[in-house]
């Protein structure tokens, strides 16, 4: 089956601790728009062991692992930011957006460019 594209809206964006047991720290992104309704992507990186929202242990021997998956998620963020033309993840919502998917299988999307002023606050 080939790739179908569809084109939707960020309806939420979402910057923080989220996963089984709020293990992971990173982006979470929902996408809507006819046919595809409520699709949701996340970009980040997991801990093994999460007490509380506050305490979070790295398992020992993993922290250059972790380092580079937290330094990745901020490059993607910074590129998502500049592509929508904003400053801040909550500004991301209402930004359009395409979808490509592989049956019901999301397998990519980006921030469609968009005509008329920049959207940077000033």
């Amino acid at each position: 089956m080939p790739a179908e594209k569809y084109v939707g809206k960020i309806y939420r964006a979402e910057f923080g601790l989220g996963g089984d047991n709020f293990s992971r720290l990173g982006l979470m992104i929902e996408i809507r728009g006819e046919p595809k309704d409520g699709v949701c992507g996340a970009w980040g990186t997991g801990y093994t062991r999460t007490t509380t929202a506050f305490d979070i242990t790295l398992p020992s021997g993993h922290e250059n692992e972790r380092a580079t998956e937290c330094y990745m998620t901020m490059i993607y963020v910074c590129t998502l930011l500049q592509a929508a033309g904003v400053h801040t993840i909550d500004k991301l919502v209402g930004t359009p957006v395409e979808c490509t998917f592989d049956g019901m299988e999301l397998v990519g999307w980006r921030v469609l460019p968009q005509e008329g002023a920049c959207r940077h606050s000033t």
